[in-house]
Order: C-alpha cells, then sequence, then structure tokens
C-alpha cells in the first residue's frame, strides 16, 4: 500500500500546543517553549501513527497582507497573538525542517494555500494525503485520495474527515464548501455571509442550485452578488501557492534528527520519536484517541490564561432592554441594563430571537400569555411581566443565541435560569441559556452542551428543561437551602451536577469545588459547546444573598469555565448591586467562536465520561454542602 504524504496546517497546530501545555515551560535561556515542545511531540506522533512518505508543513506569514486582506478589509480583524506564542512562532519552522520534513511559508499565501497545493500536486501523481488541520476551509479537500484528521480536544484527539463527513456535517459535498462558506459567513475569518442566511438555508440552496453562481444567474441575492462572489474566491484554497520539493525522510523509520543543532537543544524536553511502534491504520470517520495525552482537566493543571492573552471581551447587548420591561422598584430593574451599558459602550446590539427558537424550550400556552399581556401580571410573589416584556424576552434570548455563536457575553434582562418550560419564575421569564443550547443543536448541529450555572440561586428552570436529556449537562454551584429550594445535595442525575454551597463560602470553596467536581464532570462530559449563566450574586456586597465571593473569584471562574471547551460563551444571569455589577463582568475574553460540531469526538470522549460522573455522584450524593 502507498504511503500517503502528510500534509499539516503548522500555525493551527502550534496555536492548539501553545494553549494546551503550561506556559511555565522555558528553554534554558529563559524563553517560553510549551508550544515548541507541543508541536514537536505532536509532530512525532503523527509521524509514528500515519507512516507517511513525506511530511509538508504549511505555515502563515502573520504580518504581509494576502490578497485575502486586499480584497476585504475586516478579514480576520480583531486576532491578536501572545508574545510569546509569536516568538515560537518564528522557530518552528527552522524545528520542522531539522527533522528533514518540508516547511512551506510565502509572503501572499496562508498556511491553508500550502494545504491545498500540496493535495493537488498528489492526487495530480495519483498518490493519497493526510491533512492535518483545524480549519474546516480544508473541508473542501476531502476525497477519495485526501483524509483531513481534525483535532477534536486540544491536540490530543484527532477525528477523520472524508466525504462522507462533509456531507453529513454540513449537507454539501467538499467542492461545495467555498460557496457554502460564501452564503453562511465564517466567524472565524469575519466574513459575514449573506444576509439572512445559516447553514441549514446555505446548504438547501445548494441542493437546490449546485453553486452559488448558478444562485447569483437565477436573481439570488442580487443586491450582494458581488460581494458572495469575492467572500466565495477568499474561502477557495489556492492551489498554486509554491511548494518547497518534499523530501523523504533519511531513515525509513523515523524522521532525522542529526541536524537540529542548537534550537532542539535548547528545549527542556527534545521530542524523540519512538521506533518499536507501526503505523496504525485506521477507518475514515474514526477518532484517534491519545495522540498526545489528554488535556488537563480544568481548574487541576494550575494554569490559567491571563486577561493579557485574551482579546477585549466580546460583549451583546441592546440599549432597548434598559427601557422595555420595567419592573418598579423590583431588584431586577431596567438600572441593571443602565449601568452595564455605560460600562459597555462599544457592545455589539443583538437582535430578536424568532417565536420558533424559544418554543424549543417552552410551551406554546405559555408564550401566548405572555406575549399578549396588556398590563402587569404577575406569575408568582417575585415575577411581574407587562406589556413590553414579551419583546425583551425576545430581544434577550436572540442575543443569548448571537452569543452563543460567535464566543461572546450577552448582557440582558430579564434573567432566565429559573424560567420553566410552562411558566416563569424568579424573576425570569424566558429562559435564555437554554434557548441558545437548543438553538446551537438545532440550527448548528451541536451535539453536546454544557451549562455551568454559578448564579448565586439554583437555577431549577434549566435543570428541568434538559433533567431527561443526555445531550445536555447541567453543572450548578450555588448557596443551599436557599431559593428556589432545589440543587440539594441528593439532587443528581448522570448529565445533572448540583454542588451546594453553604452560606458565607467564599473564592476558595467555589474555586475548589469547581476544581474537585464541575471541571472534572465537564471535561468527561466531553461538549462540543459550554455556556456560562453567569450571575454575580454570589457577590460579597450583593444584596440578595449571603456569599463570599471577590471580584478576583469571579475572574477566576471565567477562566476556568474558558478552559472546558474549544468553544464557550456567556449570558448574564443574576447580580443585583448596581455599584459591583459592571466591573464583575470579564474585561478579557475568556470565550472562543464558535465552530460546527464535531461528532467523531464522542466515541473517544464516551470512555472518560462514565467514571467522572460516577465520582461526581459518589462525592456528592450525601446530605451534606460543601464548605471547602
Amino acid at each position: 500500500m502507498t504511503k500517503p504524504l502528510l500534509v499539516v496546517d503548522g500555525d493551527s497546530l502550534a496555536h492548539r500546543a501553545y494553549h494546551a501545555l503550561p506556559k511555565s515551560m522555558r528553554r534554558a535561556e529563559g524563553k517560553p517553549s510549551n508550544a515548541l515542545v507541543g508541536f514537536s511531540n505532536f509532530l512525532m506522533r503523527l509521524w509514528q501513527a500515519e507512516g507517511p512518505r513525506a511530511v509538508i508543513v504549511g505555515w502563515d506569514t502573520l504580518f504581509v497582507p494576502t490578497y485575502r486582506h486586499e480584497l476585504f478589509a475586516g478579514y480576520q480583524g480583531g486576532r491578536e497573538f501572545d508574545d510569546e506564542l509569536l516568538e515560537q512562532l518564528d522557530l518552528l519552522p527552522e524545528l520542522v525542517r531539522s527533522f528533514g520534513f518540508v516547511a512551506a511559508k510565502g509572503e501572499g499565501y496562508e498556511a491553508d494555500d500550502f494545504l491545498a497545493a500540496a493535495v493537488a500536486q498528489e492526487e495530480k501523481n495519483r498518490g493519497t494525503a493526510v491533512v492535518v488541520t483545524s480549519d474546516r476551509d480544508s473541508f473542501q479537500l476531502a476525497s477519495e485520495r485526501t483524509t483531513i484528521l481534525q483535532p477534536t480536544r486540544g491536540v490530543s484527539e484527532l477525528s477523520r474527515v472524508g466525504p462522507a463527513e462533509v456531507r453529513d456535517r454540513y449537507g454539501v459535498e467538499p467542492g461545495q464548501v467555498p460557496d457554502f462558506i460564501a452564503l453562511r459567513g465564517d466567524p472565524s475569518d469575519k466574513l459575514p455571509g449573506a444576509r439572512g442566511v445559516g447553514p441549514k438555508t446555505a446548504a438547501n440552496l445548494l441542493a437546490q442550485y449546485g453553486t452559488l453562481q448558478a444562485m447569483l444567474e437565477d436573481g439570488r441575492f442580487e443586491a450582494q452578488a458581488e460581494e458572495l462572489r469575492m467572500y466565495r474566491r477568499m474561502a477557495t484554497l489556492d492551489a498554486s501557492a509554491p511548494l518547497p520539493r518534499a523530501r523523504r525522510p533519511r531513515h525509513r523509520d523515523r524522521p532525522r534528527s542529526r541536524n537540529a543543532g542548537a534550537l532542539r537543544r535548547r528545549l527542556p524536553h527534545p521530542p524523540r520519536p519512538r521506533t518499536d511502534r507501526c503505523a496504525r491504520q485506521r477507518r475514515t470517520g474514526q477518532c484517534t484517541s491519545a495522540l498526545l495525552p489528554r488535556r488537563a482537566c480544568a481548574g487541576l493543571s494550575g494554569t490559567r490564561r491571563t486577561s493579557r492573552s485574551r482579546p477585549p471581551i466580546d460583549v451583546l447587548t441592546h440599549p432597548a432592554l434598559a427601557r422595555l420591561h420595567p419592573t418598579d422598584g423590583h431588584p431586577e430593574s431596567s438600572k441593571r441594563l443602565a449601568v452595564l451599558l455605560e460600562a459597555f459602550p462599544g457592545a455589539r446590539e443583538g437582535h430578536a430571537a424568532e417565536r420558533i427558537a424559544v418554543e424549543r424550550v417552552h410551551a406554546p400556552e405559555y408564550l401566548d400569555v405572555l406575549a399578549t399581556l396588556k398590563e402587569p401580571h404577575w406569575f408568582d410573589p417575585d415575577t411581574v411581566a407587562s406589556e413590553t416584556s414579551w419583546t425583551a424576552s425576545l430581544l434577550a434570548a436572540g442575543t443569548a443565541i448571537e452569543a452563543a455563536e460567535t464566543g461572546g457575553f450577552a448582557l440582558v434582562r430579564p434573567p432566565g435560569h429559573h424560567a420553566r418550560p410552562r411558566t416563569a419564575m424568579g424573576f425570569c421569564l424566558v429562559n435564555n441559556v437554554a434557548v441558545a443550547a437548543r438553538h446551537m443543536q438545532a440550527e448548528h448541529g451541536v451535539e453536546r452542551v454544557a451549562i455551568v450555572d454559578y448564579d448565586v440561586h439554583h437555577g431549577n428552570g434549566t435543570q428541568e428543561i434538559f433533567w431527561e436529556d443526555d445531550t445536555v449537562l447541567f453543572a450548578s454551584l450555588h448557596q443551599w437551602p436557599f431559593y428556589p429550594g432545589t440543587g440539594g445535595p441528593d439532587e443528581q442525575r448522570e448529565t445533572t451536577v448540583n454542588v451546594p454551597m453553604a452560606a458565607g463560602a467564599g473564592d476558595d470553596e467555589y474555586l475548589s469545588a469547581f476544581d474537585e467536581v464541575v471541571g472534572p464532570a465537564i471535561e468527561g462530559f466531553g461538549p462540543d459547546l459550554v455556556l456560562v449563566s453567569a450571575g454575580f450574586d454570589a457577590h460579597e456586597e450583593d444584596p440578595l444573598a449571603q456569599m463570599r465571593v471577590t471580584a478576583d473569584g469571579f475572574r477566576e471562574l471565567s477562566s476556568r469555565c474558558a478552559e472546558l471547551a474549544p468553544r464557550v460563551a456567556a449570558v448574564l444571569e443574576g447580580g443585583y448591586n448596581l455599584a459591583t455589577l459592571p466591573r464583575l463582568v470579564p474585561l478579557r475574553s475568556s470565550f472562543s467562536t464558535f465552530a460546527p460540531s464535531r461528532g467523531a469526538m464522542h466515541q473517544t470522549c464516551q470512555k472518560y465520561r462514565q467514571p467522572a460522573l460516577s465520582e461526581h455522584r459518589q462525592r456528592w450524593g450525601k446530605a451534606l454542602t460543601h464548605n471547602g
């Protein structure tokens, strides 16, 4: 059997390695080495696993614009890189060459373009290729001769993507991927796409017309025709990128290391490929486990991303939420949004959800009541609604959906986590985080969602909505016993993780509970997306509870949540001290942009899921509260 050409997106994997390994790893002169070591280990294990005839690693030229940047000024806008990562990115092509592999890099081209050029050359010669990248633009390269290996958890697990997997995920053929991206847009590259078109509509249109050009010739998207042609050109990988000659390593069983020189000697632990293993053969669609050790559970490694390493937070809200749904002296008042709008003047405006999105969570008859109110109505002694509350609820739910799609923080009211399927409760009318979770599953193909709720009150509504659903894990840290009376230590299920906290608990108790219970349970569950019900009423100065969490404690909770999955977003719940609320929202982003689901990872995640959740039930299935 002919050995494949291994083609690697160097920047993509270096970024993952940098964030997967501790930043405390240093070279002899004190400079960082975590990306160098992680990338090298990963590359060696790819070599062992795939047994390629040669290796080409493509690299971006970060500070030289490509034709894509010249076509569209907003392309990849807002991307920032740590200085320590940039320093290692400069060294990695040299390290790749020291192994006897090819490093392809050139002004005006991106790593993806070199991947496309290598695949085109290999297929022309009737060879086979394995492409390793986390960028879904590369799905256009999938064919009978080319398989995509896509990291699904850090750099430790891979899933194989061929033409059938592209069809299953997007409903299009690999050759239609550029058309699909042009229509749907690409949040990671900041391509807007066609107005009003999501993944399902894009796939349906391509099933009908075959190509974007055929749609435009039929008069579709007339006002955006030139824009969409431009987006398609930008989404198409450039197979004309100039490739260096792919060299075959000198030794049959391992890359050469004789010429690595001083560069590799400066690494703390130079990677040494094992020569006692044969290449493992895997079928398309099978998930490859443990190419590297599993990423450490959130909160257990002791390493955290600092605010300096994250871009400014992407805040979504709407000024109308400070006017709609008046509550007249109620703790959940419009003033909460007013102070947040003042604190975040550059926040993006969200949009109202469609009713169908809310009906995925709430009974139509309840929504009919909410939508037709003409005067104030009290659903319970705490929860009032009036004529504009339905408008506010749709706006809050829609903004939560947009936050889930873009990895942002939705600052909205009314809050949502007490809202039950058939009624309002506890200041909450529509369960915003549940609506966002269901939307991501229904519209974006997300299979597994984890919801972390650290509001001081138990999110009984969210728990009830997902109680029988094993595709959504709900984990809550809350004061107990306390309103609403649910979430006690015996109230647990396989995908319900309640961590009751005694009154007076502070940073140490919360972070310990997160590290010992919430993080491992979610890591074992293996979600595609984590949504955070971010309530700040456990703060030491909040008037509605008796907790002692500080601003630093909330920042740590936010940082820990950000480590739980590749895609994380947040939705505001409680927090009723108007003086402290604005400074409790993180100023730097802990969250990351949504990309479509990667279902193949779940075969591997399943073996970790049951032990973590079993341990959680044994530890917390007792009539005790957590006192730290």
